[in-house]
This record gives structure tokens, C-alpha cells and sequence, in this order.
């Protein structure tokens, strides 16, 4: 099924054959990777036309060739089609050039740039969360908290944002070494999953309102988390479903559907 949002390859046909440069043939054969992309299993050559809008013998000649060098594979037994070796490998290789720092750091110059609210950047580390970026907003922020810090897993917004999105042979040592149950961490990230942020208020840290969302990598797992920081009169509901926009186009960019 496609994606309401997505042209389907029949339409990507049209554009292509009214665009002016580039090489066709390539652009055309693009359209079957495409729509075996978008399919939702293995297609017949007879599915592949109907997607693409391509002729039986001219979609089978580029089914051979994509056979050939791997970005189609074909059942023998089934006759049908699906990417192949090739593609996956590539798109693997492009997965792992992608920065989840980078992608927090875009996330964290947007969300300061939209709310001018302070925003912070932190990674997971063995000791838990470390702050890695800090752009300062508009309001004065009084706090002792600075690049470099590490923040508790189970009071800080950034610590619950994480931990709720990663596995307890990595999160539980941690909590129960700063005085917290597990009881206590499931009930944290039952919340935490549920909204997709965690919100921090000022009884537990002084003076300070923090909302924290996590990127998430290719596995659903968090590799950093976009922090908002406002004072104690608290933030609004529409910076922080920014907040949660913001950071779920980074994890898409990062391959979390």
C-alpha cells in the first residue's frame, strides 16, 4: 500500500518522461525499485507493470539486469520479485553514515530558533545521560547544570526520555545505584512511551520546567534526547508537541518509522 503522502512510480513516470536532462532509462528503472519499495511482499512482473505503468517486455528487461547486479532478487518457485541483496546491504551502509549527534544538534538549533527557549543535547553514556550541547533562549536560566554534566537517569527529563527507550541491561544498574526501584522505571517509561517526552517540574528541580524527547536510531532505541527548558510558570502544550515533532522527523531521519 502506499503512503497517501508518497507519488506513486506511475506518477514518478510522468514527471520523468517531461523532465528536461538526466538519463531516462535510468530514472524509469528507478520507478521498479520504487515500487517494489513501497510494496507490501514479493510482486509479480504482472503487479510491477500495473505499479509502474511499464510495458511487460521493457519492465522484464530491467528486472533482468537489476537481477543481474543484485538490486532485485527473484523467487524461481514463485516467480516473484523483491529487492535484493545489494539494495539492503547499501541502505545498511547509509544507515550507519547517519549522525544521530548531528541530527540532535539540527533538532536542538530549530527547537531554540522556533521557542527561544533554552535547549540542551544529551547522549547516553555508562554513567548515564551527558549534556553535549546548550543553546541559551531568551529567559535567563539559573542553573548548575552545563555541558559535560551527567544527569540522573529517573530525575532529569533527559534520563527519563533515554532509559524509556533503551533495554534494562543498559538502564537498570543505574537506577538502582541512585536510590530508585525497577517498579519505579517501569512506571516512568510506561508514561514516557506513552507521550513520546518526559516533563520534569519544578518539585524536582527547583525553579526549572523540562520537557525531553528522545531520537530514536533504526531499532526504536534512543541514541540522544532534545531537552526544553523553561522556568517554574511551566511550558506550553504547543512547544512541547514541537518539541515532539521536531524529534520524531530525527528519528525517521535516522530510519525509526
Amino acid at each position: 500500500m502506499t503512503k497517501a503522502s508518497e507519488k506513486s512510480p506511475r506518477d514518478r513516470l510522468r514527471q520523468s518522461t517531461r523532465g528536461a536532462g538526466g538519463i531516462q532509462s535510468i530514472e524509469i528503472g528507478a520507478l521498479i525499485i520504487e515500487a517494489l519499495k513501497l510494496a507490501e511482499g514479493p510482486q509479480t512482473l504482472k503487479e510491477l507493470c500495473n505499479a509502474t505503468g511499464l510495458g511487460s517486455s521493457s519492465c522484464y528487461r530491467y528486472l533482468t539486469s537489476f537481477v543481474r547486479i543484485g538490486y532485485v532478487w527473484q523467487n524461481l518457485e514463485t516467480t516473484r520479485y523483491e529487492l535484493g541483496p545489494s539494495l539492503m546491504h547499501a541502505g545498511l551502509r547509509a544507515l550507519s553514515r547517519i549522525d544521530a549527534v548531528g541530527e540532535g544538534e539540527r533538532a536542538v538549533a530549530k527547537l531554540s530558533q522556533e521557542t527561544g527557549r533554552t535547549v540542551n543535547l544529551a547522549i547516553w553514556s555508562d554513567v548515564g545521560p551527558v549534556i553535549v550541547d546548550w543553546r541559551i533562549g531568551k529567559q535567563v536560566i539559573r542553573t548548575n547544570i552545563s555541558i559535560g554534566s551527567v544527569v540522573p537517569v529517573m530525575t532529569s527529563a533527559a534520563g527519563q526520555a533515554m532509559l524509556s527507550f533503551l533495554p534494562g541491561s543498559m538502564t537498570e544498574h543505574l537506577v538502582l545505584s541512585q536510590g530508585n526501584t525497577i517498579n519505579e522505571m517501569n512506571d516512568v517509561k510506561a508514561r514516557v512511551q506513552a507521550k513520546n517526552y518526559s516533563l520534569i517540574g519544578s518539585s524536582i528541580v527547583p525553579g526549572l520546567t523540562v520537557a525531553s524527547a528522545p531520537i530514536l536510531n533504526c531499532k526504536g532505541m534512543s541514541e540522544v534526547a532534545v531537552s526544553l527548558v523553561g522556568l517554574s510558570d511551566g511550558l506550553h502544550a504547543s512547544e512541547i508537541d514541537l518539541l515532539v515533532q521536531i524529534t520524531g522527523s530525527a528519528s525517521q531521519n535516522l530510519g525509526w518509522a
